[in-house]
């Protein structure tokens, strides 16, 4: 009885979380959240994420699965608006080309942090190097790092299969979870590396 009362209690606390999303980032946002507890219902990282939302905030995860999120003007960059525009090919959906149009891919790319950290990562997707790296000097190798490719691949398996995704005509990738490489070097960055 006692897990059966926990489990309500989780369920009420994720949709909370999902209404706080919506309230502040959007319904697309709420339904990004949704989609990746769905996608990996057995990843803890993502069902016990704290996510602070604040103006004054940046995508952020911190090593305890706390995301920190918000509109600063770092968050939308020029270099992550490039990167992401040329990375899941929004040009060719019927995507508004707004920084709102971009914040459900950035927020998932961020839940892909965050499954990076539980303990049935590397079951699924298999070994990856967890070296964080700076975006400066060589933001080259920090975009092609494992961790920023496998949350890039992370962020279109789970855009693709929400609401948002299914309304802009994005599909989620064909390549099998331990393949996320293969994706990422079919999605290439090259203009964005070259520019910035």
């Amino acid at each position: 009885m006692r897990s059966l009362e926990f489990k309500n209690y989780q369920n009420e606390l994720i949709q909370q979380i999902a209404e706080d999303l919506e309230s502040s980032l959007g319904f697309y946002c709420s339904d990004i959240y949704l989609t990746a507890l769905g996608l990996y219902p057995g990843f803890k990282s993502l069902k016990k994420a704290v996510i602070m939302v604040s103006d004054n905030l940046d995508g952020e995860v911190d090593d305890y699965g706390k995301l920190y999120f918000g509109f600063r003007e770092t968050t939308l960059t020029t270099r992550i608006k490039s990167r992401f525009n040329e990375r899941f090919k929004l040009n060719q959906y019927q995507s508004p080309g707004t920084d709102m149009a971009l914040l459900p891919f950035v927020f998932a790319h961020e839940l892909g942090h965050i499954i990076q950290l539980d303990s049935k990562f590397r079951k699924y997707f298999g070994r990856m190097n967890h070296q964080v790296l700076e975006t400066d000097p060589d933001y080259a190798n920090y975009v092609g790092s494992d961790l920023e490719t496998n949350a890039d691949y992370l962020a279109a398996v789970i855009v693709g299969n929400s609401v948002y995704g299914s309304e802009l005509g994005f599909t989620p990738p064909t390549e099998d979870s331990r393949h996320w490489r293969d994706w990422a070097s079919q999605h290439p960055v090259v203009t964005t590396i070259d520019q910035y």
